[in-house]
């Protein structure tokens, strides 16, 4: 069945919802709670208390249905909807998911939620009833809602006075009220805990957000494309915790990333959330103001990168930096090197791989950097082949290398992402250093000297 014309809330249909709010609001506010939840109030210097608490949820809900279904204003709206307006009790579908409104209290009890939601920042009983009210109408003129992902980062600490980094138009960095931590950290008592936020030093959380198509109609269709702001929010996060270890040690990662579609003006309409597989323990990184430049610099360079063994460096980097083992890190650590700076042959790869590290430094320095890979190699190596571990009597090495392997990682993408001359999308080769190696002036100048002979 095709989509019906796209209208807003009919007069007939908003008289009769208002006149049943007016009722129906007043009770759902002294209904009383009949779920649980955990209470997270942050109180500063990292202690928090947790207190449990009843709140209006899906048990209330039900209970408050039942006790109200028989009110006459309930049967007269309807009526008013099924003659008027029927597409209010049909489907919404949004991206990825199609569900059915069941009934006209399922639909009064939504709105009498979202009123509450209005009634608590302070505005009038009749002003939060009317704000739902108007919301409906809008959305249902657009049959477009706001999405928006809330990605709480562990261990990033954002500097004195830095409230909000604004990366792109639509993808942010920001500090979390004390409000916002307590509301990302309580649950209802009887789904869990999914997210433990509280313990893994969360004050800084990236937001993106967009509008989204929805569909209102009679019969069930299916359910609207999945939007790409899932996928590109993963990206962007992905970029976003490139950038900054790429900027500096530490270690910044993801709790969850909860999606949330408003206004709640329709049952179907909400939200959900979504955890990492790997959760990386102990995470801390602490920006300075100097960090803030200098990370809008490498967040808009890798954005722009075309090359796939930067991205796989920046991976690595990351495994590196959040593994618990030196011997891991110094693994990640090295493999992202050979990525980076892999020649475009096979021939004495580790040599290949050595001095090319050397020539993305000065001369007078080339030599320190050179003899600096080929340590690490040496430790990689024996590691590998099982001559040395972590109980071996010169384990220390390992340690050592591990953090030397990943700042060489980091001074190497550093200068692929901001040294012009390793822009385009080329792989290392010989006559790619011969002008760091020979000048082109030099190399004309002594086939001059030696044709005058």
């Amino acid at each position: 069945m095709s989509e019906p014309e796209k209208v807003g809330l009919l007069e007939g249909v908003r008289t009769s919802a208002t006149c049943l709010l007016h009722e129906l609001f007043p009770l759902w506010i002294a209904e009383q709670p009949a779920d649980w939840k955990r209470v997270v109030r942050p109180q500063g210097g990292g202690s928090f208390s947790i207190n449990i608490e009843p709140y209006r949820g899906i048990h209330t809900w039900i209970a408050f249905q039942r006790r109200v279904e028989e009110l006459a204003s309930l049967k007269d709206f309807q009526v008013e909807v099924m003659e008027s307006q029927p597409e209010l009790l049909g489907y919404v579908s949004v991206p990825g998911r199609s569900q059915k409104i069941q009934d006209v209290t399922s639909l009064a009890t939504c709105w009498c939620k979202e009123a509450e939601r209005h009634l608590a920042t302070g505005v009038p009983m009749n002003d939060a009833i009317g704000k739902v009210l108007d919301d409906l109408h809008a959305v249902l003129i657009s049959r477009r809602v706001k999405q928006q992902v809330r990605t709480p980062l562990s261990g990033l600490t954002l500097p004195e006075g830095v409230e909000w980094i604004e990366l792109t138009d639509r993808f942010s960095v920001r500090k979390l009220s004390d409000e916002e931590i307590s509301d990302l950290g309580s649950h209802d008592v009887t789904s869990g805990d999914r997210h433990d936020i509280i313990s893994r030093s969360v004050s800084t959380a990236a937001f993106i957000e967009e509008d989204v198509l929805f569909r209102l109609t009679p019969d069930y269709s299916e359910p609207i494309a999945q939007s790409d702001l899932q996928q590109r929010n993963q990206e962007q996060l992905g970029t976003l915790l490139s950038a900054l270890h790429v900027l500096k040690e530490g270690r910044v990662g993801v709790i969850a990333s909860f999606f949330d579609i408003g206004p709640l003006v329709l049952p179907g309409l909400g939200g959900h959330s979504m955890a990492p597989l790997v959760r990386h323990p102990f995470a801390s990184m602490n920006l300075t103001s100097e960090d803030i430049p200098r990370l809008f610099e490498v967040h808009s360079r890798l954005t722009a990168n075309q090359r796939d063994e930067v991205r796989i460096a920046c991976v690595r980097l990351m495994d590196a930096e959040h593994r618990m083992s030196p011997v891991d890190a110094l693994l990640d650590a090295v493999i992202g090197l050979e990525a980076l700076l892999n020649p475009n042959d096979s021939s004495e790869l580790s040599f290949r791989v050595a001095l090319n590290y050397a020539f993305l430094g000065t001369t007078e320095v080339r030599r320190v950097r050179f003899e600096r890979i080929r340590d690490i190699q040496k430790v990689r190596n024996r590691v590998v082949h099982g001559g040395l571990n972590l109980q071996s009597k010169d384990a220390p090495l390992i340690h050592e290398q591990a953090i030397i392997a990943k700042a060489c990682l980091r001074d190497s993408i550093q200068s692929f992402l901001f040294d012009t001359s390793l822009s385009g999308n080329r792989k290392l080769d010989a006559d790619f250093w011969l002008n760091r190696v020979l000048p082109s002036a030099v190399l004309a100048l002594q086939t001059a000297s030696d044709l005058s002979e």
